[in-house]
């Protein structure tokens, strides 16, 4: 059996150098040094700045919010990138459902008389919201813009 150098370092019998796990305890010790250190930094500089908030934060979001003011390196947001594809997905699924509907919507009023100009003129399907008894193809229109609206604003991701 060989010895390996280093501290970290363990014997095998196939004189492979072999990494040991750090204790835990260890690691705990350096980790609870580092956030102690970390919070004096934070103090030191929040008492010290001239635009210093009021000393006393309530714990929780508030004390939160207060340290990623002053370090925002330290902030750390969720995408909700599985939230926000879904939601994609139901808009689509609305969208797609709101189509279907305006396309049968569209040929039933083909067939009558008056509401055929509405295929062909902007001017008479807009005015057949005051005019019409029944404005459900201007009303479905209004809506698909709406969630178009919307989806185009979820589906568009900002640009960082």
């Amino acid at each position: 059996m060989r010895m390996c150098d280093g501290p970290d370092a363990v014997a095998s019998h196939s004189g492979i150098r072999l990494n040991r796990v750090r204790p835990f305890r260890a690691v705990y010790k350096e980790c609870r040094a580092h956030n102690f250190l970390w919070r004096h930094i934070l103090c030191f500089v929040s008492m010290n700045s001239p635009n210093s908030p009021p000393k006393e934060r309530v714990a929780g979001y508030p004390r939160l919010a207060e340290q990623m003011g002053l370090v925002p390196e330290s902030g750390i947001f969720r995408t909700f990138s599985a939230l926000n594809a879904k939601n994609l997905l139901y808009l689509q699924a609305e969208l797609v459902t709101l189509e279907k509907i305006l396309l049968e919507c569209e040929l039933e009023d083909s067939k009558a008389t008056e509401k055929a100009r509405y295929a062909l003129d902007w001017f008479w399907l807009s005015r057949s919201q005051e005019a019409d008894a029944d404005p459900k193809q201007i009303r479905l229109v209004l809506e698909i813009r709406s969630k178009l609206k919307e989806y185009s604003t979820v589906y568009r991701k900002p640009e960082e």
